[in-house]
């Protein structure tokens, strides 16, 4: 079975993005490849990574990553995990609306 790919994007991807990309991974890494991303991305949050080391996950290594360094094409599902966060212009301009709770839009 193909793995669906999923991209968890918010301002600076440097926690909630991080840690909803490692529970993917970690708990459905069979059927679903995860990534995420940030629009200014920033360092990596301690408290995240205090977190997830709590629940037996490991985050330390991750880096922070652009949205725009991506190639968003690729993502089946994007999800926002910023409530301000509602588009994201990819390159050439293209406007694309992310999948997201009804509420975040």
């Amino acid at each position: 079975m193909k793995k669906k790919r999923v991209l968890f994007v918010c301002v600076y991807n440097s926690a909630r993005s991080q840690m909803a990309e490692a529970f993917l991974n970690n708990m459905a890494g069979h059927k679903f490849e995860a990534v995420s991303a940030g629009l200014e991305p920033g360092e990596l949050n301690p408290f995240a990574v205090e977190v997830m080391r709590e629940v037996g996950i490991d985050i330390s290594r991750n880096k922070t990553k652009s949205a725009f360094d991506l190639p968003l094409s690729r993502a089946q599902l994007d999800i926002p995990s910023s409530r301000n966060l509602n588009s994201l212009t990819v390159e050439g301009g293209e406007n694309r609306y992310l999948n997201a709770h009804p509420a975040w839009r």
